[in-house]
C-alpha cells in the first residue's frame, strides 16, 4: 500500500495561484475543489470516493489546519458570492464545509 502523503508533499498544493481560474466558482463548485483537495493525499477526488469510505479517512490535525487556512483563501479568491470576500466571512464558509463535508482530524492522544 503506498504511503499516505502530507499536503505540503503535494505538488501544487501551497501554490494558490494554481487553482485560481478566471471564472468565479458557484457554491456546488466551490465545496467539491476543496474537498478535492483534502482527499488529495489518498489519491481520491470526490468522484472516486466509495460510498463509507469518507468514515475510515482521518488527517493529522496539521493537516487539517493547513487545507482550513488553504480553503479560506481559496474561497476569498473565486467564490462567487461577494461577501465571500472579506476574510471573517470565508472563514464562516470554510468552517460549514469542514463541518459538513470535510474528513475528521485524527485526535490526539497525550501519554500521562
Amino acid at each position: 500500500m503506498a504511503k499516505k502523503a502530507t499536503l505540503g508533499e503535494i505538488d501544487g498544493f501551497k501554490n494558490v495561484a494554481d487553482e485560481i481560474r478566471k471564472a468565479k466558482l458557484n457554491k456546488a463548485e466551490l465545496v467539491e475543489r476543496i474537498m478535492n483537495k483534502q482527499l488529495a493525499p489518498f489519491h481520491r477526488t470526490v468522484e472516486t470516493l466509495k460510498d463509507k469510505e469518507v468514515f475510515e479517512l482521518k488527517v493529522n490535525p496539521e493537516d487539517h489546519d493547513y487545507w482550513m487556512e488553504w480553503g479560506v483563501k481559496f474561497i476569498q479568491k473565486n467564490s462567487d458570492n461577494p461577501t465571500h470576500k472579506d476574510r471573517k466571512n470565508a472563514e464562516i464558509e470554510m468552517s460549514w464545509i469542514s463541518t459538513c463535508y470535510g474528513l475528521k482530524a485524527k485526535e490526539e492522544t497525550s501519554v500521562v
